[in-house]
């Protein structure tokens, strides 16, 4: 990714957040960080497994000047989560900047994730982009899969069935805990994951 590139970004006010409140970005505005995201194609779809997000269909959540971007893959509909089985498929991209997972108790070291070095307004900034995937676990049961630089998974978390009316193709809402934050991530109104994410710095 361009300097050039991710720099709007986070000169933007987007991607830098050691925790998330529940402050959704009007469409317009989550589609203007998407835009600029897409910049770099090619960078883009460098991912372990493959993934083609779509950028028209952006969520964006924001705390001042925090917040994290959530694109859902471009062919994903329920169909992707009823055809599932051990082979992981792709349904989407989350980019965040200064946080990391965390795997239970344990932080997901910065080696393992995707990242970029950027320079924006005079300063140096980390961006991550974590490919998401789908499959069944050893049990049958439904898993979301995070991948960061190498088609090892970073971690696996439950992927539950949830009931919804929610139209959208991928929604994310976030909860502040002691350490940084929770964050939920739910799919084709369906299916619904958690992910524990903290400043490495703070942690």
């Amino acid at each position: 990714m361009k300097t050039l590139l991710v720099g709007a970004i986070v000169s933007a006010g987007f991607l830098t957040l050691p925790a998330l409140a529940q402050e959704k970005a009007p469409r317009e505005e989550a589609l203007k960080y998407a835009l600029v995201a897409s910049g770099n194609l090619k960078e883009m779809l460098n991912t372990p497994i493959p993934s083609d997000p779509d950028v028209k269909r952006p969520v964006v959540v924001k705390d001042g000047e925090y917040g994290g971007m959530l694109l859902p893959e471009g062919k994903l509909n329920a169909d992707t989560f009823a055809k599932l089985d051990k082979n992981t498929k792709a349904i989407g991209q989350l980019w965040m900047s200064k946080l990391t997972f965390l795997k239970g108790d344990e932080l997901v070291q910065g080696a393992k994730m995707r990242s970029l070095k950027v320079s924006a307004g005079g300063e140096e900034h980390e961006v991550t982009c974590s490919t998401l995937g789908a499959r069944k676990n050893g049990e049958g049961a439904l898993e979301l899969v995070v991948y960061g630089k190498s088609a090892e998974p970073l971690l696996a978390v439950p992927l539950k069935a949830v009931t919804s009316d929610a139209s959208e193709m991928a929604d994310m809402s976030g909860e502040r805990t002691d350490n940084g934050a929770k964050i939920k991530l739910t799919f084709v109104g369906k299916y619904e994951a958690t992910l524990t994410v903290t400043d490495p710095d703070r942690y």
